[in-house]
């Protein structure tokens, strides 16, 4: 779909890119998403780079928009005594939590011409509102520091404006320095505080340095009379020696050692194998994820998990009430914004998942694609610990299904030199191809159609399809060598939204 920009944003995204502006920030919204040319406007520009962008973000007002645009860091390269500040940009595009889903359907469609006026970005950033981890200054400058190119990363933008960021910003104090008489004019301020230390010339300067140490050796002492009193009450009331009632409570911190042991998938901390009642599947997923990838994976998922009778319980990432649960998950996991995550939960035990203790409600089991190697291996229920793949197999269908994936075979025809919304296209068509449960290294044959070598095999796929230049295609391969064309991008979602993509490829009656 066509954006059409108005005069004053494509103004404003010129004057953002150009090297000698002041502008720091620049976010566009579309008024009326439901037009056929939807028109850019200018939301907000002016000076405070990332926060200003993070503070709009989370505006209220915004959580029914569609935001984009870019804002300016400072990357500062220290070398020996030698520091360069260079001008890079972050490009962002937000859709808040009250946006339609037909909307959000479009920002894939939208993410080309978004990112046109701002080209050569250090990164990109797809948020949704409720989770705007990664426009966060820690996460974002691990982010563009992976990227590497510079020592840190400057969110202030100070470097630009001449103090390079430094913790003695105060860069004012050298401008008057060619005035002699201003450099005696701070000399005098000095000399009068000098008769000021008559009424402190003891507790001043001494007292200065005493007050954090005593402080210390006060709480440290107050600390050590409150535990010798704490032991004489217990010696009194147990009749034993004062290390002994020291020594019980410690023995509470015994579950400590479940910290480690809860990451672990394996058996450890499973219970009793005839006890399966007592477990159930938590899954966390997303439903405001910017990926198709993410959604895709998701879907396929759940579908995975119930083929053989597990019914997963979902908890929404991006709901903003679940948010401590979702961090206290993220922090078990050691995986944040990743989504589908599955976890083991004692039946009950849900509500009690909470942001301020690490008690093992929660065992961390794995991601997607630890979930189809189970499935893959047949014992993705005997690991979680709800029952055995072998007693209670797949469905006659699911069997069918994986006897006929063992011999097809799959082309899926690419570009390794497209436009980003191409790029996209691909590697979700490869997520949805992944989520049939073929083995994507034996039955699947990425070929590029910009690669020389293949220009003779690619222009036999579009003989067989009928469509030249366009990615990604994909096509089956029979036993008898026959190819068959299956769909481009929008057929693939097509087939697979619908439930019949197996079907269509003939891994289904």
């Amino acid at each position: 779909m066509t954006l059409q920009w108005t005069t004053e944003a494509s103004q404003a995204a010129a004057d953002l890119i150009n090297e000698n502006s002041s502008l720091d920030y620049v976010l566009f919204t579309i008024p009326n998403p439901k037009q056929s040319k939807p028109e850019v406007v200018v939301e907000s520009k002016g000076n405070g780079g990332r926060q200003a962008v993070f503070d709009l973000c989370c505006n209220e007002a915004s959580q029914k928009k569609v935001l984009t645009g870019a804002f300016v860091v400072s990357a500062v390269d220290e070398k020996g005594s030698v520091t360069s500040v260079r001008r890079k940009l972050v490009h962002v595009t937000f859709a808040g939590s009250q946006v339609g889903i037909m909307t959000k359907g479009k920002l894939n469609g939208w993410s080309g011409p978004f990112r046109d006026p701002f080209p050569g970005c250090a990164t990109y950033l797809q948020l949704m509102g409720g989770d705007m981890d990664d426009l966060q200054e820690g996460d974002l400058a691990a982010t563009l520091m992976a990227a590497g190119g510079a020592t840190r990363y400057d969110f202030s933008n100070q470097t630009l404006r001449g103090s390079l960021g430094l913790p003695e910003t105060p860069a004012p104090a050298p401008a008057p320095a060619p005035i002699v008489s201003s450099g005696k004019r701070f000399k005098m301020p000095v000399a009068a505080p000098e008769p000021t230390p008559e009424p402190a010339p003891t507790p001043e300067p001494e007292p200065e340095p005493e007050p954090a140490n005593m402080n210390k050796t006060i709480t440290a002492l107050q600390k050590m009379k409150a535990h010798k009193q704490a032991m004489k009450r217990t010696s009194k009331m147990e009749k034993t020696s004062p290390e002994r009632p020291v020594l019980q409570p410690v023995t509470v911190q015994e579950k400590e050692p479940t910290k480690p042991e809860a990451p672990e998938p394996g058996p450890a901390p499973k219970p009793p194998p005839g006890d399966p009642d007592r477990r159930q599947v938590l899954m966390l997923v997303s439903t405001q994820s910017g990926s198709n990838r993410q959604l895709n994976d998701c879907k396929a998922s759940k579908q995975m998990l119930e083929s053989i009778g597990i019914a997963p319980v979902i908890l929404d990432g991006a709901d903003p009430g679940a948010k401590k649960k979702r961090d206290k998950l993220f922090r078990l996991s050691g995986v944040r914004g990743n989504y589908p995550q599955f976890f083991v939960v004692e039946k009950g035990m849900l509500e009690d998942i909470d942001d301020d203790e690490d008690e093992g409600e929660a065992t961390f089991f794995g991601d997607y694609k630890m979930l189809n190697e189970k499935r893959k291996n047949g014992t993705l229920a005997k690991d979680i610990g709800l029952g055995d793949d072998s007693l209670s197999p797949h469905p006659g269908q699911e069997e069918n299904t994986e006897a006929k994936a063992s011999n097809k075979k799959f082309i899926l025809l690419i570009s390794s030199m497209c436009n980003a919304r191409v790029m996209a296209e691909q590697n979700h068509a490869k997520a949805v191809i992944e989520g049939l449960g073929i083995d994507m290294t034996k039955q699947l044959e990425l070929l590029d159609g910009c690669d020389k070598q293949m220009h003779e095999r690619r222009n036999e796929l579009w003989g067989v399809s009928g469509i030249r230049a366009q990615y990604p295609q994909l096509f089956t391969v029979d036993d008898d060598a026959k190819i068959q064309y299956v769909g481009d991008y929008a057929n693939i979602m097509y087939l697979n939204d619908n439930g019949t993509l197996a079907q269509e490829v003939g891994l289904a009656a």
